[in-house]
């Protein structure tokens, strides 16, 4: 069995404590770890250009150059020079987070461009009742007891590989 030495036990008076952490306390998040204070919970900046799907540039107040932050929704490049509305994880100014873009419309359709393009390798759109998807006189809708509507004034259906029409029955006019 090892023979333990005792250690001497400085011994600090509660007063001692006490004021060490009011010290501790009292300095600010710059005077502790050598940076700026973090902004509010919540601020706008400016988004400024995307680095890719999860990283983009935004101008924050206090800062003198852009800083790389994570969206929490899709930004586009429409989105560029829009006001955004930026959270910092955990209060650090160096972990931005864009939570939002703010729209320049009161019905945020104005800046939004006429045609959307979105390539991925799958999308999916879910309705509780039904998925509408509507075109002028033109529809598609799919509801929630299975059933597939396609309306329009004509229609046509082509397939360069077998075309198949299954069902229960079948009626043709």
């Amino acid at each position: 069995m090892r023979k333990v030495k005792p250690v001497e036990v400085a011994r600090v008076s509660e007063a001692d404590v006490d004021s060490a952490l009011e010290q501790l306390l009292r300095k600010a998040p710059a005077d502790v770890a050598g940076r700026q204070k973090p902004p509010a919970s919540l601020c706008l900046g400016r988004i400024m250009a995307i680095e890719g799907p999860d990283c983009v540039l935004v101008a924050v107040a206090g800062r003198a150059e852009p800083v790389r932050a994570r969206p929490m929704t899709s930004i586009t490049a429409g989105d560029v020079d829009s006001e955004a509305v930026i959270a910092f994880d955990l209060g650090d100014i160096d972990r931005p987070v864009v939570i939002g873009i703010l729209s320049a419309s009161p019905f945020g359709l104005a800046d939004r461009p006429a045609e959307l393009i979105i390539k991925r390798d799958r999308l999916s759109f879910e309705g509780l009742r039904e998925v509408v998807i509507r075109c002028g006189s033109a529809s598609i809708t799919l509801t929630d007891s299975g059933k597939v509507l396609i309306k329009g004034d004509y229609v046509s259906s082509r397939a360069t590989g077998t075309h198949r029409v299954r069902g229960g029955s079948v009626q043709i006019n």
